[in-house]
């Protein structure tokens, strides 16, 4: 635009070709920009004389729409058409009038998977959900490293059962997890054990034994940490919740507390206090309140 409205005025002084020179333009550029736009429309494109009619296009696609050909690629339904005697046009027709019709996507029937949806697993008391996993531990030099299996009790966050290995096997997971199940003393059908996906997790010698055992099995969604409950347990150590003796604890921690506020209530601003409590309830993907709050 600035160089239009310089050219303009110099044009009137020097000319038209000297003010191109001068302003570095093409004359072709200033003789095409002064003439006006084109307003006809454009010229309708003939059909050419070897195109399908429409009662041939619907026969194409009536072809194609076939159910032994619904499934089926435009080559193989042009080449099985071609086998039996049979040519209505080439397959970059089919193709154009798939296309034209709004079905050009894939003509085969695709698998759908269901939505994955996340286990919500709710512990009360032990024994109840086992969490399990295998880490790797590094050695003593550099390249070497071991694999660390190991259980936790979601609801009283003790290890019943851990163990280092030099590798990783479903074999020995097997083991691993029957060593912890009896020596837990778990009755038939009370434990859950949750796991990720890994390929020790989901193998035959593992899942066989669980459903030997009793003990349902969990597995996370694909890249989802397989525990996600509260850690809390009132202060108390794993030890303690596990086996029993966190109530007796906490009764002796609260008559110590009484007995110091019956002392000096000042001190704690005549609030009685309170002994931690341990949760209720641990959680592997504990859902939203909304949601328990519909489903109550």
């Amino acid at each position: 635009m600035v160089i239009d409205h310089h050219h303009a005025e110099l044009a009137k002084m020097v000319g038209t070709k000297k003010a191109c020179r001068l302003l570095g333009r093409a004359r072709a550029t200033h003789y095409r920009r002064c003439q006006p736009a084109r307003t006809t429309a454009p010229a309708v494109r003939p059909s050419p004389p070897n195109a399908l009619s429409e009662t041939e296009r619907q026969g194409v696609l009536d072809l194609l729409h076939r159910p032994e050909h619904a499934d089926l690629a435009v080559a193989q339904v042009w080449s099985r058409t071609l086998d039996d005697g049979t040519y209505l046009c080439s397959q970059s027709t089919m193709h154009r009038l798939l296309r034209a019709n709004g079905e050009s996507g894939e003509r085969r029937r695709q698998r759908t998977h269901p939505a994955k949806k996340k286990p919500e697993l709710m512990a009360t008391k032990p024994n109840e959900i086992w969490t399990w996993d295998i880490s790797k531990l590094k050695g003593p030099t550099k390249g070497i490293y071991y694999d660390l299996y190991c259980i936790i009790d979601i609801f009283s966050r003790y290890v019943p059962q851990w163990l280092v290995a030099e590798a990783e096997s479903a074999e020995l997971a097997k083991d691993f997890l029957e060593d912890a199940v009896r020596s837990q003393g778990v009755d038939r059908g009370t434990l859950t054990i949750h796991a990720d996906r890994g390929s020790s997790m989901r193998s035959k010698p593992v899942s066989q034994l669980l459903i030997d055992l009793g003990v349902a099995r969990s597995h996370s969604r694909p890249h989802v940490c397989p525990f996600t409950g509260y850690w809390g347990i009132g202060l108390h150590t794993p030890a303690s919740v596990h086996y029993g003796t966190a109530a007796e604890i906490r009764e002796q921690r609260q008559a110590t507390l009484s007995a110091a506020f019956n002392d000096n209530p000042i001190r704690f601003r005549h609030r009685p206090p309170v002994a931690p409590q341990i949760p209720e309830a641990a959680w592997i993907n504990e859902p939203a309140r909304e949601v328990v709050a519909q489903n109550s």
